[in-house]
């Protein structure tokens, strides 16, 4: 039985979250070829980069690889791996997180320009007359992407070359790295809900509010634990609940901070285009209060289930609902829906 690495990627450990019980769980048969698939499915992908490192092999790359890291930083910590797997767990993470590293500019980079062509199209689209900041605007978005395609080039030599000098040590590790005899999926029953809810409640606790300044690494904090919650959804209906809430969190937040991003790139890139510059701050205030309210409003339901769960870890000043965020300057002066009409 092999698995695809679609299977894998794009969606996740989708495969197992369906959730189900009785008939429908998966089989230990089902699960040991889930194992295999996990490693196998990063190294197909890893040869493939190696290859062409196209703007869906380098975004499955990224996510697989967070997925595995987020797997064995679980397992490791909870003691669950044997000694022999345990150090190559760890050596395999090392040099996982070393090409996590160069993937990250490759895909920043056709995120930019997937949001740059998404404006332009926007800005081409609106009929009838064009006022002349739009039609600046629209120039300088193609610049800019003009820009962004040479530095995409370069990352993407520099990351095949970051796998060719790793890749015979990535191979001799992903042969030896042993996760099939001991299963994480296998166990995955109830009670994966109750693990997510303690991890999440120990985050929430560090960031009381959250702001500008913060939201970021909230981002990052909770990323692992929506993978660990995906994967326990295998056997737990509620860890699959909890994973799609922690996903609409990041995705508001990476929306937010690709906008922000893509801002500081145009002003390193291009200090003197004031109109683009104006739409991407515009675009980068609504994007972080949207991420605010959203996050704050889950973060407190996620807090409240736990709560009434009776969770030791959870008091109550903890599942009051956030307070709306303060609108930013930028987003109260002018929409960016006028800025694009």
């Amino acid at each position: 039985m092999r698995l695809g690495v679609q299977n894998w990627t794009m969606e996740g450990y989708s495969n197992m979250n369906s959730g189900s019980t009785g008939a429908n769980q998966p089989t230990p048969a089902m699960n040991e070829a889930r194992g295999r698939g996990r490693i196998e499915a990063w190294r197909q992908l890893l040869a493939q980069c190696g290859r062409k490192a196209t703007r869906k092999r380098v975004h499955g790359m990224r996510v697989l690889t967070l997925r595995l890291q987020a797997e064995l930083k679980h397992r490791l910590s909870d003691h669950e791996l044997g000694d022999r797997n345990a150090q190559l767990g760890q050596r395999w993470g090392k040099q996982a997180e070393k090409l996590r590293q160069v993937l990250g500019p490759v895909r920043e980079a056709d995120v930019w320009l997937d949001k740059l062509a998404g404006l332009r199209a926007k800005l081409e689209k609106s009929g009838g007359y064009k006022p002349r900041s739009s039609r600046e605007s629209a120039a300088q978005i193609e610049e800019l992407e003009d820009k962004l395609k040479q530095k995409r080039r370069t990352w993407e030599k520099k990351l095949i070359a970051e796998i060719e000098d790793r890749k015979d040590k990535i191979e001799k590790l992903s042969n030896a790295l042993d996760l099939d005899s001991e299963p994480l999926i296998g166990r995955c029953g109830p009670g994966g809900a109750r693990q997510i809810g303690e991890q999440f409640t120990a985050i929430a606790a560090e960031f009381p509010t959250l702001d500008e300044k913060n939201l970021h690494l909230f981002r990052k904090n909770i990323k692992a634990v929506r993978y660990l919650a995906e994967i326990f959804a295998a056997g737990d209906l509620e860890a699959g609940r909890q994973a799609a809430q922690l996903k609409k969190m990041q995705s508001a937040i990476g929306e937010w901070h690709d906008w922000q991003d893509l801002a500081k790139e145009q002003r390193h890139s291009h200090k003197k285009h004031k109109e683009l510059a104006e739409l991407l701050e515009a675009l980068t205030a609504e994007s972080l209060e949207k991420a605010l309210e959203l996050c704050e409003r889950v973060k407190a339901q996620l807090l409240k289930k736990q709560f009434l769960k009776g969770s030791n870890a959870v008091d109550s000043s903890q599942v009051a609902v956030g307070k709306r965020p303060v609108r930013s300057a930028a987003s109260t002066t002018t929409s960016t829906d006028e800025m694009l009409a």
